[in-house]
């Protein structure tokens, strides 16, 4: 009789562990959500992966962690092209600017190793930020679809 007391007392301690790894789970995941809503994306990002860490088979906060991530993600990647495509405006002028410049004293023969070198940097300025555009373009779209599935 007592081997049934204790089968049951063990699994009623089990019981109760369970419900509230499930619920400190369900906490961090509320947390991580609320981290999102107030825009610290970054925080909310490093709280996902401690979730993940510590409660792996809890899957019901896996998947509300999993939406908040894939919207951070997003968040973040949008407030990067928005900087990036202002960048990118800035440094397409001063390259027009420059090039402008250049060519007009190449065709004179009086351009300088400066000038040249200055046209350089801002082409190689303009084209980096035009491929991390493209890049974080190409991020959003990936992201979106994913939402999606």
């Amino acid at each position: 009789m007592s081997r049934k007391i204790f089968a049951v007392a063990v699994i009623a301690m089990l019981f109760c562990a369970c419900k509230n790894v499930k619920e400190d789970a369900m906490k961090l995941a509320d947390e991580c959500e609320e981290l999102y809503d107030n825009g610290r994306y970054d925080a909310a990002l490093s709280l996902i992966d401690s979730l993940r860490r510590t409660y792996p088979d809890v899957s019901g906060a896996r998947k509300k962690a999993l939406v908040i991530y894939q919207k951070a993600e997003l968040a973040k990647a949008q407030d990067d092209v928005k900087d990036t495509d202002k960048a990118l405006q800035q440094a397409s002028e001063d390259f027009h600017v420059i090039d402008s410049v250049v060519a007009r004293h190449k065709t004179d023969g009086v351009v300088t190793a400066e000038e040249l070198t200055r046209h350089t940097r801002m082409r190689m300025k303009r084209d980096s930020l035009q491929t991390r555009f493209d890049v974080q373009c190409a991020k959003i779209r990936f992201i979106k679809k994913k939402m999606k599935e």
